[in-house]
C-alpha cells in the first residue's frame, strides 16, 4: 500500500473567486512516508480546500480524513476500445 510523505497545497484562485474565500487544491505528489501533516493555511481562517484521489489510494484516504476531510463525491471513469 502506498504511503504519504508530501502534502501539495495550491491555491486554486478561479475557484476562489466563485466562493469568495480562499481556496486550495491538495494532492500528494509522493508515496514513501506517511509524515508529513497539512499546512498552517488549512488550519487558519475560512477556507475550502477539496482533493482528488485514486479510490485504490487507501494511505491518501486515510491521511484525508485524519486532516478533517469527508467524502463527498466519488467518480467513476469507464472506456472502450474502438475497433
Amino acid at each position: 500500500m502506498a504511503q504519504i510523505m508530501h502534502t501539495d497545497v495550491r491555491p486554486d484562485t478561479w475557484l476562489a473567486s466563485i466562493l469568495g474565500c480562499d481556496t486550495y487544491r491538495v494532492s500528494f505528489p509522493d508515496t514513501s512516508s506517511r509524515e508529513a501533516g497539512f499546512p498552517a493555511v488549512l488550519k487558519e481562517g475560512t477556507v475550502f480546500a477539496y482533493a482528488k484521489v485514486d479510490p485504490s489510494d487507501l494511505a491518501g484516504i486515510a491521511k484525508l480524513e485524519d486532516g478533517g476531510f469527508r467524502l463527498v463525491d466519488t467518480n467513476v471513469t469507464f472506456d472502450k476500445p474502438i475497433r
